[in-house]
């Protein structure tokens, strides 16, 4: 009789836990990325049927919605941990800690915002399309073009529009974070409670900053570029510590919830 343990690989472990989400989650993930781009193409579809889009709109009309698909999605990353069946056996999955937080991460954050790209570009390439068969006069070829997604966003700067673009990003990233460090502090109603706290949170910080802009007189010294890469430096902290709370409050979920 072979005595000799099995050992599993890290690389494999994470391959393993990967497979299993995907498995649980299949129909949710399939449904999710028909309705993000059936969406796309409705909205491509309408604005190249009114001839409108195209440009600064389109991009801002696509921006608001994906943001706001980030945010959900992100207020669903641990809806495994919302009743006590769920917990036990998302605890009791044979992985690490890591491997269980970083293959929810991947899906919620990199791999749904290469989903939502994709579906700008189809939504536009449809706008194009109808657009095309409707009416194809020469006067509309400017109208027919792919829309450069990344020189809106830049505003279109050249010279500083990598470090503007970087902050567009980022913003959209941080906002995001916050909802899912919400999903593993509170797993039931994750969206609506993480909404309510960030108004209450901004409410106050706004207060704060009326009281002391009336009774202290201070003034800072910023050129144009050094506040944007302050921008990016505290965003890219903010970014770093949510996803840092989030794995640490993961790591220490326990089946009986506990909000501290």
């Amino acid at each position: 009789m072979d005595d000799r343990k099995v050992t599993v690989k890290p690389a494999d472990n994470f391959m393993l836990t990967a497979k299993k989400e995907l498995i649980d989650n299949k129909k949710a993930i399939v449904l999710g990325i028909a309705s993000c781009w059936a969406i796309c193409i409705l909205m491509g579809l309408l604005m190249g049927y009114n001839g409108s889009g195209g440009g600064i709109i389109e991009v801002s009309v696509f921006c608001v919605m994906f943001s706001i698909t980030g945010c959900i999605v992100g207020s669903l990353t641990f809806s495994n941990m919302k009743s006590k069946e769920s917990r036990i056996n998302a605890l009791m999955l044979p992985a690490s800690t890591f491997n269980k937080f970083i293959v929810r991460w991947i899906a919620v954050v990199p791999a749904l915002f290469l989903i939502m790209l994709a579906g700008f570009y189809i939504g536009d390439l449809t706008r194009i399309f109808v657009n095309w068969a409707l009416d194809t006069s020469a006067q509309y070829r400017h109208y027919n073009q792919v829309t450069d997604l990344w020189v809106i966003l830049s505003f279109g700067y050249e010279e500083e529009g990598g470090i503007i673009l970087t902050n567009v990003l980022l913003s959209y990233f941080v906002i995001q974070s916050i909802y899912i460090f919400g999903a593993i502090l509170w797993p039931k109603l994750s969206f609506i409670k993480t909404l309510v706290a960030l108004w209450v949170v901004q409410t106050v910080f706004s207060i704060i900053l009326i009281s002391l802009g009336r009774n202290f007189c201070f003034s800072l010294n910023f050129t144009g570029e050094s506040a944007v890469w302050c921008i990016t430096i505290a965003q890219i902290i903010i970014l770093l510590g949510f996803y840092t709370l989030t794995y640490l409050r993961f790591k220490k979920s326990q089946v009986v919830y506990k909000l501290f």
